[in-house]
This record gives structure tokens, C-alpha cells and sequence, in this order.
């Protein structure tokens, strides 16, 4: 029943991290799309294109650390949980002294 309980909030966790992973990966490619299109787009006045260009890559570089800490998070936490597992496991099996 602990197990159970252990493994559903693992998979939660997992999906939260998937959806905040794509988030940031979408938000990323819409600050790329803007930064190109202040380069090459002609609607947009010639003294502003430096303004947008700095917009639209300081909207990628915060949707990329957007996307990536909880992947980093999810990670270490994976790391520790398993850790904690396998270290449960040869505890058992070692034999007393």
C-alpha cells in the first residue's frame, strides 16, 4: 500500500515535470520566432529591431530555465529515490556481522 502510494505521486511528479518541460520549450520557440522576425521583418521600424531582437531572446533564455529547473529538480530527485531503494535492498541482503 506505501509503495503504491510512493509510485503515484512518482508518476505525478513525473507528469507535472513532462507539462512545465513542454511550457518552457513552447515559450522558448515563441522567443525565437520573435527575435528572428525583429531581424528580418520589414513591418518593424529599423531603431526598433535591437529592442525587440533583446525581447525576444530574453523571453527564449527564460522559458529555456523555465523548462530545464524542473527537470533538473525531477532528476536529483529520481537520483535520491533510487539511491534510497537500492541502499534498502543490499542493507537487507548483507549479512550481519
Amino acid at each position: 500500500m506505501r509503495y503504491q502510494a510512493a509510485r503515484r505521486s512518482l508518476i505525478a511528479w513525473m507528469l507535472t515535470t513532462a507539462v512545465l518541460l513542454a511550457l518552457g520549450v513552447c515559450g522558448m520557440l515563441m522567443g525565437l520566432i520573435k527575435a528572428f522576425g525583429a531581424v528580418g521583418g520589414e513591418s518593424i521600424d529599423p531603431s526598433q529591431k535591437a529592442r525587440v531582437l533583446a525581447e525576444g531572446i530574453s523571453e527564449d533564455m527564460n522559458c529555456s530555465v523555465f523548462g530545464l529547473l524542473p527537470v533538473l529538480a525531477m532528476s536529483v530527485f529520481l537520483v535520491i529515490i533510487t539511491w534510497r531503494y537500492h541502499w534498502s535492498k543490499t542493507e537487507k541482503t548483507l549479512p550481519r556481522q
